[in-house]
């Protein structure tokens, strides 16, 4: 997530936002006006993640058409959550919100964001989603702000973490299946999705929001066009696409 910003930024004027974030003093509290509902506060430890903020991490046309789509007796998940960008503006918008991110930095932040912002229909949980539940390898940076994976992508540090299906979630643990759903995993996406088919068969969520990573795809995660492939045989349709860099942004309704 936060890296994309970090490209995106190191062209044109962004070191600009860099350098005059960089003066000043963390942790900081910052606010972001609501897109459907009231004002969000952040935490943030370092320049990167005021950037993300700030900029809305360059998602603001996609976060805008997931949040558009949501109502209020939604059961909202969010699967790679970060420190919270989309899942703190989604809480006032549903009834129930689930935050998973298994990186603990992003998962510190995350919880203080929620306590920040006094929802209480949110709970974050330090679990990755894939394909199945076990512990998995987190290739991560700590705290340098930039996003963790499930796909050695030139990280420096490996953790170990818990990892769960959504169908184990749902059918196993009873956890109130999703209505919206958001995916932004880095790489994992068709994993999580693998994990998901009895619940696209048999609950299907009204609404998934998907980030793609190809790149990070091919490296042994599956291809977009079987995430795409696998989204439209249970019957999605894409209202809206966007790209960003590296990395493509649908938005799916279930028909």
């Amino acid at each position: 997530m936060i890296q994309r910003l970090e490209r995106t930024l190191a062209k044109g004027w962004g070191w600009l936002l860099l350098k005059w974030y960089g003066r000043k003093r963390y942790p900081a509290i910052i606010s972001q006006a609501g897109l459907r509902a009231a004002r969000v506060k952040f935490t943030v430890t370092q320049p990167m993640e005021m950037c993300a903020v700030k900029q809305m991490d360059g998602e603001s046309k996609y976060l805008r058409a997931t949040l558009g789509e949501l109502q209020p007796e939604d059961v909202f998940y969010d699967l790679g959550a970060n420190f919270g960008l989309f899942c703190l503006h989604a809480a006032p918008l549903c009834r129930q919100v689930y935050a998973f991110e298994p990186d603990p930095h992003f998962f510190a932040l995350l919880q203080a964001n929620g306590q920040l912002n006094g929802f209480a229909n949110l709970q974050p949980l330090p679990w990755a989603i894939a394909d199945k539940p076990g512990q998995t390898t987190l290739y991560t940076r700590g705290a340098s702000g930039k996003s963790s994976s499930l796909v050695h992508a030139n990280h420096a540090q490996r953790v170990q973490v818990e990892c769960h299906s959504l169908d184990e979630l749902v059918f196993q643990r009873h956890f109130p299946p999703p209505t919206a759903l958001k995916i932004d995993i880095e790489g994992a996406e068709y994993r999580a999705l693998l994990g998901m088919r009895r619940l696209l068969q048999q609950k299907p969520p009204r609404v998934l929001a998907i980030e793609t990573h190809p790149q990070l795809l091919q490296q042994g995660h599956g291809a977009e066009g079987q995430v795409l492939g696998l989204l439209e045989s249970h019957g999605y349709r894409a209202i809206y696409h966007g790209r960003r860099d590296l990395e493509r942004h649908y938005v799916f309704i279930h028909h």
